[in-house]
């Protein structure tokens, strides 16, 4: 009776494993795909104005004192 039960056991182990495993690789598809969508959604209304980005720079605050 015990092997019948490690038998059952490490089945029952190895289905909820591949069913986890399965559902991780299916949300990964969509939610790249989702991401793909929205950048591509986002894209229609950038508009690109506004002000070039300076990074913050020690030596030209220093100069600026």
């Amino acid at each position: 009776m015990g092997v019948i039960m490690i038998i059952a056991t490490y089945a029952a182990w190895f289905c909820a494993t591949f069913a986890v495993l399965m559902c991780m690789d299916l949300l990964e598809c969509f939610l790249h795909a989702l991401r793909l969508h929205w950048v591509e959604f986002q894209n229609k209304f950038y508009g690109a104005e506004g002000y070039l980005f300076e990074p913050f720079d020690f030596a030209k605050a220093e100069k600026d004192e």
